[in-house]
């Protein structure tokens, strides 16, 4: 298990979700499947847990959901923070098909910063209370990650006082990426699983 200080004394970070994802790459690798994926959604700021005995930990709350592909079917599976649901077959997900036409050009895809022009400059704007998503790869054993946050996928932040847009002038390259269009199938799918009660695995 991972632990980091942060910011305050006697309180130690963990790091669950990259121990989950660790095992269940582990679990499908023994069965032999080597093509799937993570979604992992983590919280803005952390949550702290105080002992009786003055420990305190914090953690980033996160929720995260491996997406493979096994005997035809596709499989989707939720896990956060208290553990792992049952996995469950998903219907027409055409997300392994993208991957397989466009692997390379993933690989190398970068969501740009949220930049605005204002007043005729270019500024980068950073929004520290926004949810970040990390799509971690595994396919045919070639393994590789993207990061970003929500709001590098806004198209705007609101109005100056002339009634202008302050717009993300990166809003339209990032949204072209094929990484935000596996990224919004698989949101498609998540939030249908959403809609159903859930099994936790023991």
């Amino acid at each position: 298990m991972f632990f980091f200080f942060y910011n305050f004394s006697n309180c130690q970070t963990i790091d669950k979700s990259d121990l989950l994802r660790q095992e269940i790459t582990s679990e499908l690798s023994e069965n032999g499947i080597d093509k799937f994926f993570f979604l992992k959604k983590t919280s803005p700021s952390p949550s702290v847990i105080e002992y009786e005995d003055n420990r305190r930990e914090s953690y980033f709350e996160f929720t995260s959901y491996v997406f493979w592909e096994e005997n035809s079917k596709i499989y989707i599976q939720k896990f956060d923070f208290s553990g792992k649901y049952q996995p469950r077959v998903i219907e027409s997900f055409s997300g392994f098909q993208l991957i397989s036409q466009n692997l390379q050009k993933m690989k190398n895809e970068f969501v740009k910063p949220y930049e605005e022009i204002v007043d005729g400059k270019q500024n980068q704007f950073v929004n520290p209370i926004q949810y970040k998503f990390n799509l971690h790869f595994n396919i045919y054993k070639d393994e590789f990650e993207n990061n970003f946050g929500e709001f590098e996928l806004e198209k705007n932040r609101g109005f100056i006082n002339s009634g202008a847009e302050i717009k993300n002038i990166n809003y339209i390259s990032n949204r072209e990426l094929k990484i935000i269009e596996l990224f919004t199938l698989c949101n498609i799918e998540i939030q249908k699983l959403e809609k159903v009660k859930l099994e936790r695995l023991k």
